[in-house]
């Protein structure tokens, strides 16, 4: 099982990517359909909030009932955005 040393797993947590250069906040999350590995090994299809920007990178909010709020780093071609 994979857990910090707090003992709180991340098995379902999104892997995050190191980015590098500017880095822009949305004022308003995005919506996009996500679909990344996990810590797991796993790939997941998830719909998220996108909070921020960098060079072909985007910060995704992932919210777990065991970790709170997750905030991982995810490439572009990752995120397909959604329209309401």
């Amino acid at each position: 099982m994979l857990t910090d040393k707090r003992g709180v797993s991340y098995a379902r947590l999104l892997v995050t990517h190191p980015h590098t250069g500017p880095q822009a906040v949305y004022d308003t999350p995005r919506r996009a359909r996500v679909t990344a590995p996990t810590y797991a090994g796993d790939t997941v299809t998830l719909d998220l909030d996108v909070t921020a920007r960098a060079p072909g990178m985007l910060c995704v909010e992932q919210h777990d009932p065991d970790w709170g709020i997750w905030r991982a780093w995810v490439p572009v071609e990752a995120c397909e955005p959604l329209r309401y």
